[in-house]
């Protein structure tokens, strides 16, 4: 189409331009139509988990009471029962800590008496 500006004739028009603006932008609205598209799939994804969830949660009981402290009972007993266990092993390393000490000790006095020159005989 032809128009007129300041008496001046110019070539094209607005269908021109709107086709080249779509040539431009027509991509970028293809993507931004493609991210919306996967946005609802996965908010329909969710929405049905989040269900799914909520039933889980509804059928669990909410009146039973849970036996928390026959739990805290046991545990603390089986931490007692360590305690004990590991002060009668230590108890236990010292033991051996000082037999060996004295078997050692006997052992040098043994082989110091074999590796001992024998006595001088009497003088007579």
């Amino acid at each position: 189409s032809l128009m007129s500006i300041s008496g001046e004739d110019v070539v094209g028009g607005g269908a021109e331009l709107a086709d080249s603006i779509m040539a431009v932008l027509g991509p970028a609205i293809s993507a931004l139509d493609k991210q919306v598209l996967l946005t609802r799939h996965s908010q329909t994804a969710l929405g049905a988990r989040i269900e799914e969830v909520s039933t889980l949660l509804t059928s669990i009981p909410t009146d039973a009471p849970c036996e928390v402290e026959e739990v805290v009972r046991k545990l603390d007993d089986c931490q007692r029962r360590v305690v004990t266990s590991s002060a009668r092993l230590v108890a236990l390393v010292h033991r051996m800590g000082k037999l060996q000490r004295e078997i050692a000790r006997e052992k040098h006095a043994h082989t110091k008496d074999i590796n001992a020159p024998p006595p001088a005989p009497p003088k007579r």
